[in-house]
C-alpha cells in the first residue's frame, strides 16, 4: 500500500505554510451552522424542468441537498457527491464509467440535469459522473419513484437535478480551493460570482489529477494488480471551465451558460478474470471532452400564465484505446466517438378552475459518429500505426408530450398527469434499422396533513425506458453480440410515506415498490470459445423497499442526519438466477457534525453497503461483500476584518480501509487522505 502518512505530513506542512502568510485580524464571531458562513451565501437556482418547488405540487419522493453538505465532501467530481443522496448507489463499471443507481434502478433509468439541461448522452442514456466537476454546484435535488410527467421519458429510475451557484443578493464573491492527498491527488478550483440588480454572473475554472486510488485490506484480486499500492490504471486528469450570465426583468428571467470539460483517464481491469482468457478490458481514455451551451427562459404571461423553457446543444467526444496486456504498451484497437445533441423543453403553466394545469413538450435529437481503428505493426523504423476505418453514423430522436393538473381540495393536494413518449432511430450505419417505439405514462400523487406536524404522501405511476442506440446497435469493440429485438422496459411505481416535523427533528418514512416488465439485462455467451455479452429482455423484475431519512436536533452543537434504504430485488422467469445483480439490499448512512470550538468543525460519516450479487462468466451469482466505511473531516475557519474568509481542512475517506465491491472484480477505493485550503473574499 502507498504510505498515506507521507501524504498527510505533506498536506499538513502545506497548511502550516499557508497559516504563516494568512492575513492577520480578529476572527469574526461564529454565527452558527456552516450554512451561515459567508462562503456559503448561495441560493439554489431554479429548476426549470419542473418549475420552482413553491409553484409545483410534490410528485414522487423529492429530497434536496444544500451547498454546505456538498462543500463538506471536498469532492472534485459529482461521483463523490452521490453518498449525499439517500438510496443512491455508485458503481464504476468495466468501461470505467461512474454511474448512479436509485432504489435499485438501472443506470440508464436515471436522468441527470444541470440547470434544466440533460447531461445524459442519448447514445447510451448515461453520463460518467467521475469527470464532471462538483465545484460549480450550488445544490442538488433528487426525485425518486414516479416523478412528474414534465421530466419527459427514460426517467423510470429517478431524476437528479444539479443547480449551479448564485448569490442571494447584490454583491460579489471570489472563492478558491487547493487540495492534495493520497495517490498524488491534487485539485485547484477558482470561482467568481456576482449580482448587480437585474444582472448576475458566475465564472469557474478548475483542474484535478490523481495517479490512482488505493485498495482496502479486504480486497485480494487474482489478476491485474500493481506493486505500487495503487489500483492498476486508475489515474485521471480533468480540467473544466464554466460561465453563466443571467438577466431578470419585470416579466421574466433569462440565463445562458457554457460548460467545457476536458479529461483523460485509465480504466481499471476486472481483477477476477485471467488476462490470458482475452476477456479483460485493458482500456484507456486519452480523450474525453464534453461541451454544452444552454439557455433557460421564464416569461410571465397574461392571465396568470407562466412559460418556462430550456434549450441546449451538447458535443461529446471520446477516444478509447485498447491494449493487449496490463503494461499498456501494445495497442491493439481504438474507437473514436462523437455525439452532437440538441435538446429543448417547454412548460406552460396556467390556472384552471381551482388548480393549475401544466403542459410540457420535450425533444432530443442526437447523432453519434463512431470510427474504429486497427493497429498496423509497421516497420521497425516507423513503428505501429493506427488505421482508422470508415465513420459509422447513427441518429435518433426522442420526444415526449405530457400534461398534469394539480389542485388542492380542502387540506389535500392532488396531482394527476399523463404523457406520451416516442423514440425512433434515424440512422443505423450498416445495420438494419429497427422499429420505432411509442409508449404512454401516467402519475397520480396526493399529499395530506395528518395533524399539525405529520404529512401523508403517496404516488403511483407508470414509466417507460426505451432501449438505447448502443444497446440496439453497439458492439463495444466486439465485446457484445447485437440483439435488435430488445423491447422497452415498463414499470409500475408506487410509494407511500409519512413526513414528520417535531421538536427533536424531522423524519420521513417511505415504503415503495417497482414492478418492471421486460427488464433489460445481459448475459454471457460463449462463441467458439470466446466469451461475449448479449443484452436480453428478462420477463420482469420487482424491487420492494423501505426508506427512512431524517435528522435530529440536539441541545449540544451537534447535528445528526441519517438515511436507511432496504430493498429486495428479484427477477421473474429467468432460469439462471432469481436476483437482480449489483443491487445492495441495504444502504445506510449516519452523519454527525459538531462545532467543537469557535471556528472549528468536526464531522464523521458512517456508510454501510449491504449484500449484493455479481454475475460470473458462467452466469452464476456470486455474493459481494458487505462493507462499513467511516469518513472523518476536521476544519478550522478564520475571518479577517478585511473580509477574507479562510477554511483549512483535513479529511480521511474510508478510515476503516474497506473497499466496496459494487461489481465483481472492480473494487472501490481504500483509505484516502486529503487536506486543503479554501479562501473567499
Amino acid at each position: 500500500m502507498v504510505p498515506v502518512e507521507s501524504y498527510v505530513k505533506s498536506a499538513l506542512l502545506t497548511i502550516l505554510l499557508v497559516l504563516t502568510v494568512s492575513p492577520s485580524g480578529k476572527a469574526r464571531a461564529q454565527t452558527g451552522s456552516t450554512e451561515s458562513d459567508s462562503l456559503r451565501f448561495y441560493e439554489l437556482s431554479e429548476i426549470v424542468v419542473g418549475g420552482t418547488p413553491e409553484a409545483m405540487a410534490r410528485v414522487g419522493s423529492v429530497r434536496r441537498v444544500p451547498l454546505a453538505d456538498i462543500v463538506r465532501t471536498d469532492a472534485a467530481d459529482i461521483a463523490g457527491l452521490t453518498r449525499l443522496l439517500p438510496s443512491a448507489h455508485l458503481q464504476t463499471n468495466s468501461r470505467g464509467e461512474s454511474l448512479i443507481y436509485l432504489r435499485g434502478s438501472g443506470e440508464r433509468q436515471v436522468a441527470i440535469f444541470l440547470d434544466g439541461a440533460l447531461l445524459n448522452v442519448p447514445w447510451d442514456n448515461r453520463v460518467d459522473l467521475s469527470v464532471l466537476p462538483a465545484s460549480i454546484l450550488g445544490g442538488m435535488q433528487v426525485t425518486e419513484g414516479a416523478g412528474s410527467v414534465l421530466y419527459g421519458t427514460n426517467v423510470l429510475g429517478g431524476v437528479v437535478d444539479l443547480s449551479t451557484r448564485s448569490l442571494l443578493g447584490d454583491g460579489s464573491l471570489t472563492e478558491a480551493t487547493i487540495a492534495g492527498g493520497t495517490g498524488a491527488y491534487g485539485r485547484l478550483d477558482a470561482m467568481h460570482v456576482r449580482r448587480r440588480g437585474k444582472n448576475s454572473l458566475i465564472a469557474s475554472v478548475g483542474a484535478s489529477r490523481t495517479d490512482g486510488f488505493t485498495l482496502g485490506t479486504n480486497v485480494d484480486l487474482d489478476f491485474s494488480e500493481t506493486n505500487d499500492g495503487l489500483r492498476m490504471n486508475t489515474d485521471r486528469r480533468m480540467g473544466h471551465a464554466y460561465v453563466r450570465a443571467g438577466r431578470s426583468w419585470a416579466k421574466g428571467q433569462l440565463g445562458v451558460s457554457l460548460l467545457h470539460v476536458d479529461a483523460r483517464k485509465g480504466v481499471a481491469p476486472e481483477g477476477h478474470l485471467d488476462p490470458a482468457s482475452g476477456d479483460v478490458r485493458f482500456w484507456r481514455y486519452p480523450e474525453w471532452t464534453t461541451s454544452m451551451a444552454a439557455a433557460n427562459l421564464r416569461l410571465d404571461l397574461a392571465c396568470g400564465k407562466v412559460l418556462r423553457g430550456s434549450a441546449w446543444l451538447t458535443r461529446f467526444e471520446q477516444r478509447i484505446e485498447q491494449y493487449l496486456s496490463g503494461d499498456y504498451s501494445d495497442l491493439s484497437a481504438t474507437q473514436e466517438d462523437r455525439d452532437i445533441t440538441l435538446g429543448m423543453r417547454t412548460v406552460l403553466e396556467q390556472p384552471l378552475f381551482a388548480g393549475t394545469l401544466r403542459s410540457a413538450f420535450n425533444l432530443l435529437i442526437s447523432g453519434h459518429d463512431q470510427r474504429k481503428g486497427t493497429v498496423d505493426s509497421g516497420t521497425p523504423q516507423e513503428g505501429a500505426q493506427v488505421l482508422l476505418g470508415p465513420s459509422a453514423r447513427y441518429g435518433q430522436y426522442t420526444l415526449s408530450a405530457g400534461t398534469e393538473y394539480g389542485v388542492r381540495a380542502r387540506e389535500t393536494r392532488f396531482v394527476l398527469g399523463f404523457n406520451v413518449d416516442h423514440f425512433a432511430p434515424t440512422e443505423t450505419a450498416d445495420k438494419p434499422r429497427g422499429d420505432a417505439f411509442s409508449a404512454w405514462g401516467a402519475t397520480a400523487s396526493l399529499e395530506r396533513p395528518l395533524g399539525t406536524s405529520t404529512v401523508l404522501q403517496a404516488t403511483i405511476g407508470r414509466k417507460v425506458r426505451f432501449p438505447t442506440m448502443r444497446e440496439l446497435y453497439g458492439t463495444a469493440l466486439n465485446r457484445f453480440l447485437l440483439n435488435n429485438d430488445l423491447s422497452p422496459e415498463s414499470a409500475l411505481l408506487a410509494d407511500v410515506g409519512l413526513r414528520h416535523e417535531g421538536s427533536l427533528g424531522s423524519m420521513e418514512l417511505t415504503a415503495f415498490v417497482n414492478r418492471t416488465r421486460d427488464t433489460i439485462d445481459q448475459r454471457n455467451v460463449d462463441i467458439d470459445g470466446e466469451r461475449r455479452r448479449e443484452r436480453i429482455n428478462l420477463d420482469g423484475s420487482r424491487v420492494l423497499g423501505i426508506e427512512a431519512v431524517g435528522d435530529l436536533t440536539l441541545d449540544a452543537p451537534v447535528s445528526v442526519r441519517y438515511s436507511l434504504t432496504m430493498t429486495d430485488a428479484v427477477v421473474f422467469g429467468d432460469a439462471d438466477r432469481d436476483r437482480l445483480v449489483e443491487k445492495p439490499n441495504v444502504l445506510a448512512t449516519v452523519t454527525l457534525v459538531t462545532t467543537a470550538v469557535r471556528g472549528s468543525t468536526l464531522s464523521a460519516e458512517a456508510v454501510y453497503t449491504g449484500r449484493a450479487y455479481g454475475l460470473d462468466p458462467a452466469n452464476e451469482l456470486v455474493g459481494l461483500p458487505k462493507v462499513l466505511q467511516l469518513h472523518v473531516r476536521a476544519s478550522r475557519r478564520y475571518y479577517s476584518s478585511s473580509g477574507l474568509f479562510v477554511e483549512l481542512f483535513v479529511r480521511v475517506d474510508n478510515l476503516t480501509d474497506r473497499s466496496v465491491l459494487p461489481q465483481l472484480g472492480l473494487p472501490g477505493p481504500g483509505r484516502m487522505v486529503q487536506a486543503g485550503l479554501s479562501a473567499a473574499f
